[in-house]
């Protein structure tokens, strides 16, 4: 976009005043309406039961409240198992290689 170089013209900054209170009021006409179908949806559905089929959303073991990725699943499953030791960034055991060797040094070192 070009940049004009003459200063606007009283009637152009009226014009883009007027214009822009016009989008402010759209924008809280659109929050306000938003809002009320929020509300409208959760009231419908404040004792929903999930028929047989229907997708629910579970709770989340993320510290986050996101949902949970397969390997998130993984590791909270291993975890809820009993499981102490290293996890790799799929959820998955680590139980030989490299990795496990130098995380089963470290957890000979006395802490203090």
């Amino acid at each position: 976009m070009r940049r004009r170089k003459e200063p606007l013209l009283p009637d152009e900054m009226d014009m883009l005043t007027d214009d822009l209170a016009a989008l402010r009021r759209l924008g809280r006409d659109l929050v306000a309406g938003i809002r009320r179908e929020i509300a409208k949806h959760r009231a419908r559905n404040v004792d929903h039961e999930p028929e047989q089929g229907e997708l629910t959303m579970t709770a989340s073991r993320r510290f986050d409240g996101k949902p949970e990725t397969a390997a998130d699943s993984r590791f909270f499953d291993l975890r809820e198992s009993g499981y102490r030791g290293p996890i790799d960034q799929d959820g998955n055991a680590v139980t030989s290689g490299q990795a496990k060797e130098i995380l089963d040094a470290l957890a000979q070192i006395p802490s203090t």
